[in-house]
C-alpha cells in the first residue's frame, strides 16, 4: 500500500509540475508592427539621452510579454555610417499612457541593436538602416495605449533620425527636451511617426488545457 501510495503523489507531484511549465509557454508573436514604408521615409525626430526625445503611442493588436524591438531610422548627414551587421548602443523604452502622453516608464532596456543596412535613403539623402534589439520587457495588454521611444546612448552624435510611416500624412508622437525634463508634450507633424515593430511572447492556454484533461482522465482511472 505504502509503494502504490507513493507511487501516486510522486506521479501526481510529476503532473502538477508538467502543468506548471505548460502555463509558462509561450509563442514568438508579433505585439505591434507599423514597419517601414519605402513609399513615407521623410526625416524624423532627434532622440538622445543628451538632448530631445521622442516617443511615438501605440497599441498593441496582441497581449504578451515584451522580448524585442525592431525600428527603423538614418543618421542625420552621414548616409553610409553603418553596414550590416554593426551594433549601436541605445535605450528602448516603453511607457504606459497618461492623458494622451507617456506616463510611467515600464521598461528602459540598455540594448546594442544589431543593424541592417536598407536599400532606402531617406528626404534628406540619408541611408535607412533596420536595428533589433532583445529585451526583457513588460507584459502588454491588447488595446491598451502604451509609447515606445528608442533614445541614442551616444549624447554627442551621430545621432539617430527617426522617419514618418503612413498611411496618414501627418502623425502624433510626444517630445520632451531630455531625461531630466519629466514633462511631455503632444508633437504633430509629418514627422510624428516612427517606424517599430513590438515583438513578444503570448501565452499558449492550448497546452494548459491538454494537461488538465490528461490529469483529470488520471485521476477518474485511479478511483476505479
Amino acid at each position: 500500500m505504502r509503494t502504490a501510495s507513493m507511487y501516486w503523489a510522486v506521479k501526481r507531484f510529476l503532473l502538477l509540475c508538467l502543468i506548471a511549465a505548460a502555463t509558462r509557454s509561450a509563442n514568438a508573436q508579433v505585439l505591434f508592427d507599423q514597419s517601414i514604408n519605402s513609399s513615407y521615409v521623410n526625416g524624423g525626430m532627434f532622440s538622445t539621452l543628451g538632448g530631445q526625445q521622442f516617443a511615438d503611442d501605440f497599441l498593441p493588436a496582441t497581449s504578451g510579454k515584451v522580448d524585442g524591438v525592431t525600428w527603423w531610422g538614418s543618421f542625420y548627414q552621414m548616409r553610409d555610417r553603418f553596414n550590416t551587421g554593426d551594433f549601436w548602443g541605445f535605450h528602448a523604452r516603453i511607457f504606459d499612457n497618461a492623458a494622451g502622453l507617456p506616463g510611467s516608464m515600464l521598461m528602459d532596456a540598455t540594448v546594442s541593436a544589431l543593424i541592417t543596412e536598407t536599400a532606402y535613403d531617406n528626404t534628406f539623402g540619408d541611408r535607412i538602416y533596420r536595428f533589433d534589439a532583445s529585451v526583457s520587457g513588460p507584459a502588454l495588454a491588447a488595446g491598451t495605449e502604451y509609447h515606445f521611444s528608442a533614445v541614442d546612448s551616444n549624447t554627442g552624435g551621430p545621432f539617430v533620425n527617426r522617419f514618418i510611416t503612413q498611411p496618414v500624412a501627418y502623425g502624433t508622437g510626444s517630445i520632451r527636451s531630455g531625461d531630466s525634463d519629466p514633462s511631455w508634450s503632444s508633437h504633430t507633424s509629418s514627422r510624428g511617426e516612427m517606424a517599430y515593430v513590438i515583438h513578444g511572447m503570448v501565452p499558449e492556454p492550448g497546452t494548459l488545457g491538454v494537461l488538465g484533461l490528461g490529469a483529470a482522465a488520471l485521476l477518474r482511472r485511479r478511483r476505479r
